[in-house]
């Protein structure tokens, strides 16, 4: 007999970059892996994960779990405080426990990069 574990769409995973694919100068594809991302929900087109990166060179990223994650987040000094960014999943794995997302490489703004580098879609 299968069982199948629920899905859990407001939760922290811990994650790790397993892949990175430059598709432009300033484009990045990111996939990401982690232990329990098979249980990572796929609720269809414009899913949307929250990156919580380093707050310091060295640093584990702090980011609180639970329903008041955020204000927690809010409520952590300044120099604690996790940047957070926000990316559009492309792809969701469960069965290699897995998500890609695609990301503007840091430092190089949007309308400078689409500006020199038009892409074709």
């Amino acid at each position: 007999m299968t069982s199948t574990l629920a899905a859990a769409p407001w939760r922290v995973f811990t994650v790790e970059v397993r892949a990175l694919r430059r598709l432009g100068p300033s484009f990045l594809r990111v996939t990401f892996a982690g232990p329990d991302l098979d249980r990572f929900a796929d609720n269809g087109y414009d899913q949307r994960i929250k990156l919580a990166l380093p707050a310091a060179e060295g640093a584990s990223a702090e980011l609180p779990a639970g329903p008041d994650w955020y204000q927690r987040w809010r409520d952590l000094p300044a120099e604690r405080r996790s940047p957070i960014r926000t990316y559009t999943v492309r792809a969701v794995r469960p069965g290699s426990a897995s998500a890609t997302s695609s990301a503007i490489s840091p430092g190089v703004s949007a309308e400078a990069s689409s500006s020199r580098n038009p892409q074709r879609a």
